[in-house]
């Protein structure tokens, strides 16, 4: 019996002596398949590029002012915008001077001569567009068809913008000078019209499209938008110009022309 127990804890420790060696060059094997992944380069991964990382951004400070030409003629003053529109020569009481087209403005202001429709401050990215509206959407009758029996004429209803629309895009930016694009489209009612769909606004435009190599120093202007008018004016004498039959003899009608102009000024700064 001890013989059997001997021989049996042999057998088990030469068992276990084989599984140890067998088991030992598998586990080597393992860590150096470990080693071999970690020891690998791992492939370089490049940072897309962010939108607009590098593009800069300008501020646009724009004056859109209307000259009333027609006041400022009854007053004896005549005045004109310089080459590049930033002085303006002024002719009044037989002098001639020639002076910043800001100050002029700012008189003008004072005397009731002059307008200041918008005065918005722009920011626009370098290469995108910035737009602005001031006004109404107004609605119109567009013909959509005509019915082939009756003859017809079906209507659909549409909407245009009016009053001041002003649009900015940054083109390039440089150190000390910046190109932009600028529309500028100023509108207002003139009269009505009557269709079978109803009456409907007219509108008077004046627009401006331009490409501008602008200085971070000075302003740019556009001038020349120029708009006349009609009025019928009507005055008579209280009471006796409202009698019927007889009450034109006591009324004068007179018919104005209004003359006026659009200046646009654009002043544009590096933003931070």
């Amino acid at each position: 019996m001890k013989f059997l127990k001997d021989f049996s804890g042999l057998i088990l420790g030469v068992l276990i002596l084989t599984a140890s060696a067998y088991a030992k060059p598998i586990f080597q094997y393992h860590l150096a398949a470990q080693s071999v992944q970690k020891s690998a380069p791992n492939p370089e991964v490049v940072p897309a590029a962010k939108p607009f990382e590098n593009a800069r951004q300008v501020r646009y400070e724009v004056k859109i002012v209307e000259v009333n030409r027609s006041s400022l003629q009854a007053k004896g003053i005549q005045f004109e915008t310089l080459a590049g529109g930033l002085k303006v020569a002024l002719q009044y009481g037989g002098n001639n001077t020639v002076s910043e087209l800001s100050q002029v403005l700012q008189w003008f202001g004072s005397q009731g001569d002059a307008n200041i429709l918008a005065q918005p401050s722009l920011l626009a990215l370098e290469g995108e567009t910035s737009r602005i509206q001031i006004g109404d959407r107004l609605p119109v009758a567009v013909p959509a068809s005509q019915s082939s029996g009756s003859g017809t004429i079906l209507w659909k209803l549409d909407y245009i913008d009016s009053g001041v629309i002003l649009r900015l895009k940054t083109l390039a930016v440089g150190s000390a000078d910046v190109v932009a694009e600028l529309e500028t489209e100023v509108s207002h009612i003139r009269g009505w019209t009557s269709t079978q769909a109803g009456s409907f606004p007219i509108l008077s435009t004046r627009k401006a499209e331009a490409v501008l190599r602008m200085s971070f120093e000075n302003s740019a202007v556009i001038a020349g938008l120029i708009d006349e008018n009609e009025y019928n004016t009507q005055s008579g004498l209280p009471l006796l110009s409202d009698l019927p039959l007889l009450g034109f003899l006591f009324q004068h009608q007179k018919l104005e022309r209004q003359k006026s102009e659009i200046l646009i000024l654009v002043k544009p700064e590096l933003a931070s």
